[in-house]
């Protein structure tokens, strides 16, 4: 989780979790980050999280887990955030049963222009848009470099985020065009 985006990240997190007037908070949300991040993740930011924000919400690493134990700890139903990378959602045996498992309620996706991959690679836009259509809530997009990339690899995840509101166009052809 970078710098800029940190704090945003957690109060995310925080207020999802948070018990609503007529009901309760979200009980499971998920969080990706590229593999690259997620030990300081899980070592030093969510720790740090807690003390400046008073994030207290459960945190379930999966990243650091072997693939029967985290499939295990993604169907025990636990509330909380489950932390995971890009690069295991990928994993064509394991990656969409896992979400499947977890079916989280909100997707914050940290450093999100790794998801330029969505054009590329079928079996990873599958598993996350079904994600994307399960959540109740939606989820938050962060990045710093976006405008580094194409526009064709923001515009869906703006129009995903954003749905009628989104300041892109919403049908792949109009999009293509405008690019």
């Amino acid at each position: 989780v970078g710098g800029g985006k940190y704090l945003l990240t957690y109060l995310l997190l925080k207020h999802a979790h948070a018990p609503r007037p007529r009901g309760k908070g979200m009980r499971r949300t998920l969080l990706v980050v590229p593999a690259d991040v997620f030990g300081k993740l899980v070592d030093s930011d969510v720790p740090r999280a807690r003390r400046i924000v008073g994030f207290d919400v459960p945190v379930h690493a999966l990243g650091r887990l072997p693939p029967p134990r985290r499939m295990d700890l993604c169907r025990s139903g636990l509330a909380g955030v489950y932390a995971t990378t890009y690069s295991l959602i990928q994993q064509a045996k394991t990656g969409a049963a896992e979400l499947e498992a977890i079916s989280p309620q909100f997707v914050v996706a940290d450093e999100a222009h790794c998801l330029a991959n969505f054009r590329r690679n079928p079996a990873f836009r599958k598993r996350l848009w079904w994600v994307m259509q399960k959540c109740q809530a939606g989820a938050a997009w962060l990045s710093g470099t976006m405008d580094r990339r194409s526009f064709l690899d923001a515009a869906p995840l703006m129009a995903r985020a954003l749905r009628e509101r989104a300041p892109v166009p919403l049908d792949q052809v109009t999009l293509e065009r405008g690019a």
